[in-house]
C-alpha cells in the first residue's frame, strides 16, 4: 500500500462502499473452504450470511462479525479472514451479514448478532462456540455478549476482538493524539462521522457497561493504531470485572492488518495467534 497516495481517512462512505463492492466482484472465493449462502427466518428476524466449512466437521463453530465502521458490507477481505480462521481452527465459520447503518442504525447490528448467536445455539453447544470479529464487528460482538449475558444465555467458549473500533465514541484515550501521525487508516476526524451514522449516543459506550460474566477474551491490534488506548482500557476493565482477558499489540501494524494475509506475513501470524487462543479454550471446555 502506498501510504502517501491513498489515505483511507479521507475516503467518504459511498466511495468506500463502491470500492468494497468492486473488490468483492473481482475476487475469487477461497479454495480452502466450502462456501454456502444462508438466508432464513429465526425468531421473527432474518438471518443472512454464509457458511465457510474447512474439511471435516469437528463440531466447532465460529460466529464472525465483519468490520466496516458499522456501515460497510461484508466483502472479499472479510471472507478471506473468515476462511483462514475456519482452516486454522478446523471449524465451520458463520460470517454474519448484519444490517448496516445509517439505513439501520444502533441497535440493529446488535439485534442481528444476538439473533445469529441464538440461532447457532440450536445446534452448537456453547462450549464449542466461538464469537469474534474485527473493527466495528468486534465491538458489535462485545455489545451482543453483554446483552446475551443479561438475558441469562450461556456464554461461548471464548471471544476474539480484532482491532475493535467504537469502544469509546468520545475518543478520549491519549493514543488518539500520541499515535495520530502513524495511523493512516483512522483518526478522530474520520471515525466521528461513522460513529454519528451508527447512532449510539456518546456516554453510553460499551466500556462503561458491566463487563462481568463474559467469556475469555482475546484482543489483538496494530501498534500504529490510535485505537490502542481503548483496547488497553478494555483489557483492564475485563480483568477488573473478574474475567480472563489478553491484549496482543503487533508493532508497526495497521487497522485490521489480519485481513492482509497472505500478502503481509504478520497478518497470517496474527491469525495463527488467534487460532491458538481459540483452540486452547475449546479444548479446555471439551
Amino acid at each position: 500500500m502506498n501510504r502517501k497516495s491513498f489515505d483511507l481517512r479521507a475516503t467518504p462512505l459511498e466511495r468506500m462502499r463502491a470500492i468494497g463492492a468492486r473488490m468483492t466482484e473481482r475476487s475469487k472465493p477461497p479454495t480452502t473452504v466450502q462456501i454456502s449462502d444462508v438466508s432464513c427466518a429465526f425468531d421473527n428476524r432474518e438471518i443472512r450470511g454464509e457458511w465457510l466449512q474447512a474439511g471435516a466437521d469437528k463440531g466447532v463453530t465460529i460466529l464472525y462479525v465483519h468490520s466496516g465502521g458499522f456501515c460497510l458490507e461484508y466483502g472479499a477481505p472479510h471472507r478471506g479472514l473468515a476462511a483462514r480462521l475456519a482452516v486454522g481452527v478446523g471449524a465451520r465459520t458463520f460470517a454474519l451479514r448484519y444490517r448496516l447503518a445509517p439505513e439501520h442504525p444502533y441497535p440493529a447490528g446488535i439485534d442481528d448478532c444476538v439473533a445469529a448467536y441464538e440461532w447457532l445455539l440450536r445446534e452448537t453447544p456453547p462450549e464449542r462456540l466461538i464469537v469474534g470479529g474485527d473493527s466495528a464487528g468486534a465491538t458489535l460482538c462485545l455489545e451482543s455478549l453483554i446483552r446475551l449475558r443479561g438475558r441469562g444465555k450461556p456464554m461461548p467458549a471464548a471471544a476474539f476482538l480484532l482491532c475493535p473500533m467504537g469502544l469509546d465514541l468520545e475518543f478520549s484515550a491519549d493514543s488518539y493524539k500520541e499515535v495520530a501521525s502513524k495511523d493512516r487508516m483512522n483518526s478522530v476526524e474520520s471515525m466521528r462521522p461513522y460513529a454519528a451514522l451508527y447512532g449510539r449516543r456518546t456516554g453510553s459506550e460499551v466500556l462503561n457497561e458491566d463487563l462481568s460474566g463474559l467469556p475469555p477474551t482475546f484482543i489483538q491490534g496494530g501498534g500504529d493504531e490510535v485505537l490502542r488506548g481503548d483496547w488497553e482500557r478494555l483489557e483492564r476493565r475485563l480483568t477488573e470485572a473478574g474475567g480472563e482477558a489478553r491484549l496482543s499489540i503487533w508493532p508497526g501494524m495497521w487497522h485490521t492488518f489480519q485481513c492482509f494475509a497472505p500478502w503481509v506475513p504478520e497478518a497470517q501470524q496474527g491469525i495463527d495467534e488467534v487460532v491458538a487462543f481459540i483452540k486452547a479454550h475449546v479444548r479446555a471446555n471439551h
